[in-house]
C-alpha cells in the first residue's frame, strides 16, 4: 500500500482485480481533516464497466474512517463523463485552478531547508507546520508530504522564519528527475466534496 509519493501507508489505496490482471486502482491521501484521491486509473479496455464506481465506494469509506471533513480529487475538468461520475459521490466543481510549473531561479532570502535540520529540530518543525496549516483549516495536516519528500529525496521543504517562530509560509518543492533543471510544482485541487466549505490548496 502506497501514498502518492510511494511511501507505504496502511489502507491508503484501493485495487480492483479482474481475473488474474489488474483492472484499476485509486490512491487516497490523508491530510488530517482534508483528504483527496487520485489518480484513479482504469484499463482502457474496461471503461464503461462501472469499475471506477466500485473503486470509489471503498475510497469514500476510507475518508469516513479517517474523519475527513472535506475532500477533493484530481480529474479531467473538461470531461462530462468524469464530472458525472464524481457527482454521483457528492463532488461538484468549484474554482477550477491550474497545475502550474516554472523553472526555479536562485533568489536571496532568509530560509532553511528541512533536510539540513537535526532529527530533534525536524520534529519541532513538523509541529510548527501542523499548527500553521491547522490555523488555515482546522485539522489540516500535510506533514506526511514533508516526510515523503524527504525520505525519498524527491525535492525539498523550504522554511521561512520570523523571529523565533515560523511566521511566513513554507513550501514543499518537488523536482523532476532531470539533472539539468528543476521544476517547482504547485498543485491545487479542482473539486471539493462539501460545496459549502472553502477550498484548500497545497501552498501555505
Amino acid at each position: 500500500m502506497f501514498s502518492r509519493g510511494g511511501v507505504p501507508i496502511p489502507e491508503g489505496h484501493s485495487l480492483r482485480k479482474q481475473t488474474a490482471s489488474l483492472a484499476g486502482s485509486n490512491f487516497a491521501t490523508n491530510w488530517g481533516s482534508f483528504g483527496f484521491f487520485g489518480p484513479l486509473t482504469i484499463r482502457l479496455d474496461l471503461w464503461d464497466h462501472h469499475i471506477a464506481q466500485r473503486l470509489l465506494v471503498p475510497t469514500m469509506d476510507r475518508f469516513e474512517k479517517w474523519g475527513v471533513r472535506e475532500a477533493g480529487l484530481f480529474t479531467l475538468a473538461h470531461s462530462p463523463k468524469h464530472i458525472g461520475l464524481y457527482q454521483k459521490f457528492g463532488f461538484w466543481p468549484r474554482f477550477l485552478t491550474a497545475i502550474m510549473s516554472k523553472h526555479a531561479n536562485k533568489h536571496e532570502a532568509s530560509w532553511t531547508k528541512y533536510s539540513a535540520l537535526s532529527e530533534v529540530d525536524r520534529a519541532e518543525v513538523l509541529t510548527a507546520c501542523r499548527n500553521l496549516t491547522d490555523s488555515i483549516f482546522e485539522g489540516l495536516d500535510v506533514t506526511s508530504e514533508i516526510r515523503s519528500v524527504q525520505d525519498q529525496s524527491l525535492g525539498e521543504t523550504i522554511l521561512l522564519w520570523g523571529g523565533s517562530s515560523m511566521a511566513l509560509p513554507f513550501a514543499i518543492a518537488a523536482r523532476e528527475r532531470k539533472p539539468e533543471k528543476t521544476h517547482v510544482m504547485s498543485n491545487l485541487r479542482q473539486y471539493v466534496r462539501h460545496p459549502e466549505q472553502r477550498a484548500i490548496s497545497t501552498a501555505y
